[in-house]
């Protein structure tokens, strides 16, 4: 069984579905999260500016078999 987990920025949320549901993913969950960076040195290009949370998703996949596909697709 292996674990697989996205985080996509909301404005990519039918494109991630749709790259999971094409890749043979047969279940998976998702959730809003709030990124936040609390270090100005690390992760520049990651939740933009210091002290602004920005919504995001996270999608949960449990698979059997090969992710690699999923990676391709993405």
């Amino acid at each position: 069984m292996k674990l697989l987990l996205i985080t996509a920025i909301e404005e990519f949320e039918k494109d991630v579905i749709n790259i999971l549901k094409n890749s043979g993913v047969r279940s998976f969950t998702y959730q809003s999260v709030k990124g936040f960076k609390n270090d100005k040195n690390e992760m520049k290009n990651w939740f933009g500016k210091y002290d602004i949370a920005v919504d995001s998703l996270l999608f949960t996949v449990f698979q059997s078999i090969t992710v690699w596909i999923v990676f391709i697709k993405i």
